[in-house]
């Protein structure tokens, strides 16, 4: 009997000292780590939210009341900064500046072979609400609208490496050699500003209703230091343009035309 006793203390003494050595796993990537044991959380403990449903078998407390539950809390998830987006119409133009953006936007990627890009110009005014007058209509090229601009004290020279006037939707933006070496060879209409100054504009280019973003301030800038687009491309080049040749909005724009002043 006391061979036996001996033995039961033995046997204790064992599993008492074992349970304060490490957990030993088997991947040689983890090794082996002290760590106490995890009470079981059930479903309803985790959520912490959900109500008894009619016949549920959780036990109650003695009182009839259920165990308490344990209500997990999270932290709130900071939202990202929003990209701001300035589209304020021109006063020759009705409506939200959004809506009118979006009409704007809604025309890329049309096709128009039969039109000129001053002509596109003029048609996209028409699709926001703005009334041209008969001398505006009759516009047929650059050089013309930008000759009316003038007279009427509606352009603003915007030359590169310059910040751009303030600008609203609806206004122009006039560039030169897009096409060779031609004077006002794009017109293209203003969509929005962002926070950082890019300009958002649509434009007709080789019979497509096209996108583009123009900052003046960093011309030969294709994207900022986050990767986000600040000029794109809108020289008309079929391979015949020397080397280092400027394509870009920022390096190639000329003017700004203000609408309220064109249309007054």
């Amino acid at each position: 009997m006391r061979f036996l006793l001996a033995g039961l203390i033995v046997t204790f003494a064992a599993c008492g000292a074992r349970s304060q050595q490490p957990y030993h796993f088997r991947s040689p990537l983890l090794g082996s780590v002290t760590a106490p044991e995890l009470p079981l959380l059930s479903r309803e403990h985790v959520t912490g939210d959900r109500q008894p449903a009619t016949g549920d078998r959780r036990q109650a407390t003695g009182d009839g009341r259920q165990p308490e539950r344990l209500a997990i809390q999270r932290p709130a998830l900071e939202a990202p900064a929003p990209r701001v987006k300035r589209s304020i119409p021109s006063a020759a133009l009705e409506g939200r500046g959004v809506e009118l953006a979006e009409r704007l936007r809604g025309l890329v990627g049309r096709r128009d072979e039969s039109s000129t890009h001053v002509g596109l110009a003029l048609a996209a005014l028409r699709e926001i609400g703005a009334a041209l007058d008969p001398e505006t209509a009759r516009v047929e090229d650059g050089p013309a609208l930008v000759a009316l601009a003038e007279r009427r004290g509606a352009l603003t020279a915007a030359p590169p490496g310059s910040p751009l006037p303030a600008l609203r939707l609806g206004d122009l933006l006039v560039f030169d050699r897009v096409t060779a070496a031609d004077p006002a060879s794009l017109v293209a209409v203003v969509v929005s500003v962002d926070e950082r100054g890019v300009v958002e504009f649509v434009y007709l280019a080789r019979g497509v209703v096209r996108r583009g973003f123009v900052f003046p301030p960093e011309p030969a800038s294709k994207r900022d230091a986050t990767g986000r687009v600040l000029n794109t491309f809108v020289r008309h080049n079929d391979g015949g343009d020397p080397r280092g040749s400027p394509h870009l909005a920022g390096e190639l724009i000329a003017a700004v035309i203000s609408l309220d002043r064109l249309l007054r």
